[in-house]
């Protein structure tokens, strides 16, 4: 299992979250609406901007890779309140992650990035995981 795999389980199996999005979490980008069936908001996509290996002298691997999560909604509270949300269940997280043991979770930076072409609201969210 990889981590994106493993955060993607964690992130659905929180409640608060679940209520928010149901299982509305898409790789990289959006699907594609039509303008009969729009993509239903909000909705989280992830994607892995790097991910560098730490070897130690034991020849023992450790990974820490940056995810970037955007919340997306059709209203600026909307993203914000799924950002939040993705962020108390992130944030100084350590534990299992599917079978994948996370040693800490920790948020990089925050961002708005509005999309007036498509009437959506985002918030970019960068976490480094630092993970076995």
């Amino acid at each position: 299992m990889s981590i994106l795999t493993g955060l993607t389980s964690f992130l659905l199996a929180d409640a608060n979250i679940t209520a928010l999005i149901v299982a509305r979490v898409y790789p990289e980008k959006i699907p594609a609406g039509t303008s009969a069936n729009p993509t239903t908001m909000p909705c989280l996509t992830y994607q892995l901007i790097d991910e560098p290996v730490v070897t130690t002298h034991g020849n023992d691997l450790s990974y820490k890779a940056r995810v970037q999560l955007d919340a997306w909604g059709g209203s600026y509270k909307s993203a914000h309140t799924l950002a939040d949300a993705v962020h108390t269940a992130l944030q100084g997280y350590s534990g299992a992650m599917g079978n994948v043991e996370v040693g800490g979770i920790f948020r990089k930076s925050k961002r708005d990035d509005p999309n007036p072409d498509i009437e959506l609201n985002r918030v970019s969210q960068d976490y480094m995981i630092n993970y076995r």
